[in-house]
């Protein structure tokens, strides 16, 4: 398809075709392209500061909620109370 973009073309390579494989299994049926452009999203997404911190935020609050909702389970003295319920 005719575009004043420019383009990029890659080898399929066995370092590439891995991480296909890898995609193929995450997304599977999607074209190779449409692979390599959700694995460029991914690690874009990984490498973005705002976005780890986000993603740390989430797991935070995830783990507060979790915290408040099973009665403290997880306080400095958990593994200690399991292991005395063995």
């Amino acid at each position: 398809m005719p575009t004043t973009l420019p383009r990029t073309t890659i080898t399929h390579t066995p370092p590439v075709a891995l991480l296909l494989s890898i995609a193929e299994h995450r997304w599977p049926g999607q074209t190779p392209g449409q692979q390599m452009i959700r694995l460029m999203e991914t690690g874009a997404a990984a490498l973005a500061p705002e976005e780890q911190q986000r993603r740390i935020q989430a797991l935070e609050l995830a783990a507060t909620e979790i915290n408040g909702a099973y009665g403290h389970a997880y306080e400095d003295d958990y593994l200690e109370r399991l292991r005395a319920e063995w």
